[in-house]
């Protein structure tokens, strides 16, 4: 026991000794760790992340994507400052996160966009497909109608000019009228709404309530003959006088009333002193 502890301390003198002998050059170098500084806040990315996901929150919706589009723009925009500007003291983290929100953001209200733009384009299609039909069917009409008119025209001065030319069954207003009296089937088939030219005396000239202008012509006994003429023969019609001599063409109706036989679209043939 006694000689093993004569072994270490010879051995503990000799480190000793050898360390003594060793000069300052020859000593390892002691290394000293340096303090771990925490980075600071990057203040771009921090601004761009939550503006970044106002946008994405505004542009999940249709209707509200036109605020939340510029916001995310703007956010890109400060994230990519904040990603250039990130020195050693700030990271990359915050405006790497705020530009790719910010990116989501647009991609989403592009696509809400995009949409929105192909239904107007549908909508728009659609209503000028309906406003073309409609002119369709206007123009349509519009021919219709225009030859519906041209028609009627035609009629009228065809009707105008058998009532002025064409033939007419001549007959006074006493013959006219009696014949209704005693005989109306008769007179039905040879009168009714054919061309006659009657000739009589004025009974007077009289307007109704609608301002049509009539001449009654003496029949027998209380029977009158009706010629009824239109607006345009004013003038001449109203220079008639009572118990004056009349010729006048026009197209008769029948009678309508026990007293009364009517003639319509009437013309002032001739008239006596």
């Amino acid at each position: 026991m006694a000689s093993d502890r004569r072994r270490d301390r010879d051995e503990a003198f000799d480190d000793d000794y050898a360390d003594r002998r060793r000069g300052r050059g020859d000593r390892e170098p002691i290394v000293r760790s340096r303090p771990v500084q925490s980075k600071g806040l990057n203040v771009p990315g921090l601004v761009a992340l939550i503006l970044g996901i106002l946008g994405l929150l505004f542009s999940a919706f249709p209707c509200t994507i036109f605020v939340g589009m510029p916001i995310a723009a703007v956010s890109l925009v400060i994230g990519i400052i904040g990603i250039f500007t990130a020195g050693q003291s700030t990271g990359r983290g915050l405006p790497i996160a705020g530009a790719s929100v910010s990116a989501g953001a647009l991609i989403v209200g592009g696509i809400w966009l995009a949409l929105g733009m192909s239904f107007y384009k549908k909508a728009d299609d659609r209503v000028q497909k309906m406003h073309e039909e409609t002119e369709q069917r206007m123009q349509k009409v519009r021919e219709e109608n225009e030859a519906f008119f041209k028609a009627a025209e035609n009629k009228r001065l065809q009707e105008a000019k058998e009532l002025r030319e064409g033939k007419a069954v001549i007959v006074t207003a006493e013959a006219l009228y009696e014949d209704f009296d005693t005989k109306p089937l008769e007179a039905e088939n040879k009168y009714k709404n054919k061309v006659v030219e009657v000739s009589g005396k004025v009974h007077r000239v009289d307007r109704d309530r609608f301002g049509r202008l009539a001449v009654e012509l003496d029949a027998a006994g209380d029977g009158l003959v009706r010629c009824e003429f239109p607006r345009e023969a004013q003038a001449q019609i109203e220079r008639l006088r009572p118990d004056q001599q009349v010729t006048i063409r026009g197209r008769c109706t029948g009678s309508s009333g026990k007293t009364v036989v009517t003639i319509e679209s009437s013309i002032l043939v001739t008239r006596g002193k």
